[in-house]
């Protein structure tokens, strides 16, 4: 979120943390303590003192386009808002031959790793090299190198490990269960099979719990998540998941690069949860639009007569 007359609410990735005074979401960390030891960084956090001025958040799951200016403000000078154009779809819809007026309805998600968060740094003269968690690393990369003045080139971000459906319905005790997931991807030539395949797996179980279980839930007084734990924000885990058969095409991609490997990233992800939403139509009879799918939403399956 950047300043100045006509740039006012808005927010770009590129941002580097503390970069303002604007807390943009619950939880946002607002201060770093240095120290040579644990406890004394313990100390100094302890001393923080932050006040706040009050404003009401937005968390209306119902988003309207705004007026947003086509040109704002950002760490690399202006650019365009949205790389894209918006077309006329209402005139579209009107002159289609064949009409399909529904709501489809994801809801708000919050990351929940369950993993150690820690990032080594090295400094060998000039050059930055970081052991970090992350997905993204070459976003990471451009941040720091512009947070410490550097070429990217000399910024390295290292990251080591990363990471259609049938579903069975009882209808006698109301239990669905996703029963075997099959994913075919093509993601150019596969340089590490095993980490690929534990990569594509762990995203197929993120589109389990997109689909069956995760829910945020924001309080409008403040804007905290309600179900802030992992006791009241349900991820799918070992027992939800089935047999996940992952193939991959092997088709080296040489538009990207000479080897003709692509980035897999969470590729796998996509259209399970869709997936998952047509087999329970299959089984149930029940066209779901609204995520996550609830036991109410199959109460009234043909199944159950």
């Amino acid at each position: 979120m950047l300043r100045g007359q006509g740039f006012e609410g808005i927010c770009v990735e590129r941002r580097p943390p503390f970069e303002d005074d604007v807390v943009r979401y619950y939880g946002q960390y607002v201060a770093l303590a240095v120290a040579d030891t644990f406890e004394a960084a313990k100390a100094a956090a302890d001393a923080v003192g932050v006040t706040y001025d009050k404003d009401k958040p937005n968390v209306e799951t119902d988003l309207i386009a705004d007026d947003d200016p086509e040109v704002i403000a950002t760490t690399y000078g202006p650019e365009p808002r949205l790389q894209s154009e918006r077309g006329d779809a209402e005139a579209a819809f009107a002159n289609a031959p064949v009409k399909l007026d529904q709501t489809y309805v994801t809801p708000a998600e919050t990351h929940n790793p369950i993993e150690l968060q820690a990032t080594i740094a090295m400094w060998d003269g000039p050059r930055l090299t970081l052991y970090e968690e992350s997905q993204g690393v070459f976003n990471m990369r451009g941040v720091l190198a512009q947070m410490f003045g550097l070429p990217k080139e000399n910024v390295r971000v290292i990251t080591k490990f990363v990471g259609f459906v049938e579903v069975t319905w009882q209808p006698e005790i109301a239990q669905l269960r996703v029963s075997r997931v099959v994913t075919v991807i093509d993601a150019g030539r596969i340089v590490n099979p095993l980490a690929g395949r534990n990569q594509i797996e762990g995203a197929v179980v993120m589109g389990i719990g997109m689909a069956l279980l995760e829910h945020t839930t924001y309080d409008p007084q403040n804007g905290a998540p309600i179900n802030s734990n992992l006791t009241d924000y349900i991820v799918a885990v070992n027992a939800d998941v089935p047999k996940l058969d992952v193939h991959f095409l092997d088709f080296p991609d040489k538009e990207i690069n000479q080897l003709g490997a692509r980035g897999i990233g969470e590729i796998g992800l996509a259209g399970i949860a869709a997936a998952i939403t047509s087999a329970v139509y299959h089984a149930t009879g029940v066209r779901v639009r609204e995520l996550p799918i609830r036991i109410e939403d199959l109460l009234n399956s043909s199944v159950l007569v």
